[in-house]
């Protein structure tokens, strides 16, 4: 899997998801930003209203990726 575009600043997809899964965004202290079902390859996340930073994208098989958000 793989966050396209990375770093993001507007908004991000994740390439290579298969089948609809469970995605959660958390920032580095691990706090929730975001939780979303029903993700498909095609979903885009908005990502605005996030300061810039590190953020932890979590697929609910387990796959960890590192997003960055650029102001």
């Amino acid at each position: 899997l793989a966050l396209v575009p990375n770093p993001a600043v507007s908004a991000f997809r994740i390439d290579g998801l298969t089948e609809p899964a469970e995605v959660r965004i958390l920032d580095i202290r691990g706090a929730v930003m975001g939780d979303y079902r029903d993700v498909t390859s095609e979903t885009r996340f908005s990502v605005p209203h996030l300061p810039g930073g590190l953020y932890l994208v979590v697929e609910d098989r387990g796959v960890l990726l590192r997003l960055v958000v650029e102001r």
